[in-house]
């Protein structure tokens, strides 16, 4: 009886870690989303108010961002500070982008600022495309990749 329902919880584990990954995945997607929001905020601020960076940051609020601690450190440090911060919940090339994004605002004039804004918007955007597309093939993947390690693990055990 013992070894059955243990066998049960290994199964049971493997699929939640299944789960678990395509929640990473999707997590990925809103963070991607919120900073496109916030890159748009910003341009637009710099656009039509020639805002300061840390009014701008002041500025802005979104929920997603919020719940990660991501606009706390916004406000305090500023966007590189912020970057860092949420740093593993970001797919490798919105950090990047992002990361050079921060390093290149408040340093020209206001028509290269706007520049700078909108590629980055771009790049954002075409990650969001991207990701978007990409996960209901991961969420798939997981589940099914969870599920055959969860019996292959019963299997061995039995």
């Amino acid at each position: 009886m013992l070894k059955y329902t243990g066998l049960s919880l290994i199964f049971a584990v493997s699929i939640l870690v299944g789960q678990e990954a395509s929640a990473i995945s999707r997590r990925q997607l809103r963070m991607t989303e919120a900073l496109i929001s916030l890159t748009a905020y910003i341009k637009g601020q710099i656009e039509f108010f020639s805002a300061p960076l840390v009014e701008i940051y002041g500025g802005f609020s979104n929920e997603t961002l919020e719940k990660c601690g991501f606009i706390t450190v916004l406000r305090k440090e500023g966007l590189s500070a912020a970057l860092e911060e949420i740093r593993p919940s970001l797919p490798p090339d919105v950090y990047d982008s992002l990361a050079a994004f921060a390093s290149g605002l408040g340093k020209s004039v206001k028509q290269s600022q706007l520049d700078l804004c909108e590629y980055h918007i771009e790049a954002l955007r075409a990650s969001y495309t991207e990701q978007k597309e990409a996960l209901p093939k991961k969420t798939r993947l997981y589940t099914s990749l969870s599920v055959m390690a969860g019996l292959t693990a019963v299997i061995i055990l039995l």
